[in-house]
């Protein structure tokens, strides 16, 4: 091989490693590269990149950067009532299909009831306690959604929340069997409802009493108890047959202050 053409190989070798390099060099950055860009920066210079990174990150259908949109909105406005807060929840509620996300939207977007229940459904289908319990007591009251009051569905839901670790479900089976509402089964008999409801509550969450003897309560104690079953089932004859019977004065103003 003589040396002009040696020369001229390495000429196209160059050329072609210079595009090479050249189409590298000017390849947009993936979404998930923007968002991490993003998330890099000290909190003090996040503002002005937001647009540059992070926006882009979301619109390129990154679902963490969706959520970040979302608490950095909130962080700006201090106010979940914001339309780009709305649209941000909703659009990773939509591309990750996250149940605590769904149930952001259903808490905090405003949507049509039937869209919005949709969303309950969807989280509630993934066995999400939250949902769940919230589906719970849509069947055991008088709602929005045109659905009657179902006594077994709702409990059905309860059961299914409790088994999904929901604090409020497995202290509504607390509740229904020591007040002796609803019988137990045989399993849920031999489980200490009281003792997997602190567990699973937040660290922080005052817990609501445990008792042997309802009347042993302090009046608070006493009226929480009431509140707290007459709001996850007020639709319900036998819970408010059973209030009642323990003390119709309480639960006629528990339910007095509910309406």
């Amino acid at each position: 091989m003589n040396i002009k053409t040696t020369l001229i190989i390495s000429g196209c070798l160059l050329a072609a490693a210079l595009s090479i390099y050249g189409m590298v060099s000017s390849r947009e950055p993936s979404p998930e590269e923007l968002y991490r860009q993003y998330m890099e920066l000290p909190p003090s210079q996040r503002l002005g990149q937001r647009d540059k990174l992070l926006q882009k990150a979301a619109q390129g259908g990154h679902g963490p950067a969706m959520l970040q949109m979302t608490k950095d909105i909130f962080m700006d406005k201090e106010s979940l009532f914001s339309k780009d807060y709305e649209f941000w929840l909703k659009k990773a509620a939509d591309t990750g299909g996250n149940p605590a996300v769904q149930m952001d939207v259903y808490h905090h977007v405003d949507l049509p009831e039937e869209e919005l229940f949709s969303y309950l459904t969807k989280a509630a289908g993934q066995s999400y306690g939250p949902a769940l319990w919230e589906l719970g007591c849509i069947y055991s009251s008088f709602n929005n959604y045109n659905i009657v009051p179902d006594e077994q569905r709702a409990l059905a839901l309860f059961r299914q929340a409790a088994e999904a670790n929901d604090s409020n479900a497995l202290y509504l089976l607390y509740l229904l069997d020591r007040l002796n509402i609803f019988p137990l089964t045989e399993a849920e008999k031999k489980t200490d409802f009281y003792q997997r409801y602190r567990r699973a509550l937040g660290r922080h969450d005052k817990p609501l009493p445990s008792f042997t003897d309802i009347h042993e309560l302090d009046p608070i104690e006493y009226e929480f108890v009431f509140r707290f079953l007459l709001k996850s089932m007020i639709a319900n004859e036998k819970v408010k047959s059973a209030l009642k019977n323990i003390d119709e004065e309480a639960f006629q103003n528990v339910s007095e202050d509910l309406s």
